[in-house]
């Protein structure tokens, strides 16, 4: 049995489609009037926290958790993540790829279908400022590289350029800079480069700066959400969450 967290329009595709796809179903929901809303003959209507979760999990022999709870949040320490994990039993947070919004002059990426896609169309001279562990994600599904250039800092306690050739980046396209911290010196770098798009983790805490010295170098921002990025059981398409139930 495969228990959804559900509630919204997302939840109610999701138990639908796994309803189609020969799956049982059960689905909480907040109210009896989200219940009857749902395909599935399994519905319970009230709070499920984690001593309720891991008691159903245990009780109904359910062998994963779909959490279709809210569209914009993933929460490591949630309810539904703990009771999967307490009662070793997969899970998947699934939430709708939200569209590409431009505000305050920062495009604002959760997943890397999208950031491909963005770069298909805005591949020239492109700076990843973002943590080590991000630029190996990014660069793994890849096809070619040669038009990235990609930040590391000097002085580190490990040889960023290094390991960055080992992604097949050619090695005038690894900028070494002292720092990217201030305004000013993430600016004369991106001048220096002729950097048109900059991608960086939202809301780190250099994010300020690097968002204004873009806008005077006349460069696009891109913000990374780099939790959902990193997360491999995010889901953004009911597709993409039939395919990950199929190998429970």
């Amino acid at each position: 049995m495969i228990l959804v967290l559900s509630g919204t329009e997302d939840g109610r595709e999701v138990v639908a489609a796994l309803t189609a796809a020969g799956h049982t179903v059960a689905v909480s929901v907040p109210t009896v009037l989200d219940a009857a809303r749902h395909a599935t003959e399994m519905a319970i209507a009230g709070e499920m926290n984690f001593e309720r979760l891991v008691e159903f999990v245990k009780e109904h022999n359910v062998n994963g958790i779909v959490d279709a709870t809210n569209t914009f949040t993933f929460d490591e320490s949630s309810d539904a993540l703990l009771a999967a994990q307490v009662c070793d039993v997969q899970y998947i947070k699934f939430a709708k790829s939200q569209q590409l919004l431009a505000a305050d002059d920062v495009v604002n990426i959760d997943n890397l279908d999208k950031l491909y896609d963005f770069l298909e169309t805005n591949f020239h001279n492109t700076l990843l400022d973002v943590d080590e562990l991000t630029i190996k994600l990014i660069l793994d599904g890849l096809q070619e590289t040669n038009f990235l250039f990609v930040a590391c800092i000097k002085g580190a306690n490990r040889d960023y350029a290094e390991e960055l050739l080992k992604w097949n980046i050619p090695p005038t396209n690894i900028l070494e800079v002292n720092s990217l911290v201030s305004e000013e010196e993430i600016y004369l770098n991106l001048k220096k480069h002729n950097i048109l798009n900059l991608i960086i983790k939202g809301g780190s805490l250099t994010a300020e700066s690097k968002i204004a010295a873009a806008k005077r170098a006349g460069a696009t921002v891109v913000a990374l959400d780099t939790n959902r990025l990193a997360n491999n059981n995010f889901c953004v398409t009911v597709e993409q969450v039939l395919e990950m139930v199929a190998k429970w």
